[in-house]
Formats: structure tokens, C-alpha cells, sequence
């Protein structure tokens, strides 16, 4: 499935397919570091679920 989602251009999470070029921004803010000195938005705030 990850195979097949990649060359379709999506990215497989969760057993979900989204779509890589719509989210790769949210990606780039998710996994940054430095977020006091970026040119990120990280006004918005991810939902995680609960477990």
C-alpha cells in the first residue's frame, strides 16, 4: 500500500491517504525545530487524538 500511495503522490498514514502536495507545508511546520526562527506558521495547532 505505501508503495502504491507513493507513486500515486500520496503519503500513507495511519491506514489514511493524503495527498503529499497539499499537505508538504503542514509536514515542514509539524516536524520543525526552530520555530522562534523560521518563516513557519505555527499559529494553528494540531489535534491529536486521544487514546
Amino acid at each position: 500500500m505505501h508503495t502504491l500511495a507513493a507513486r500515486m503522490g500520496f503519503a500513507l498514514r495511519h491506514n489514511v491517504i493524503r495527498s503529499s502536495r497539499a499537505l508538504r507545508g503542514c509536514v515542514e511546520v509539524e516536524a520543525c525545530s526552530t520555530p522562534g526562527h523560521c518563516q513557519h506558521d505555527h499559529t494553528i495547532q494540531l489535534k491529536k487524538k486521544a487514546r
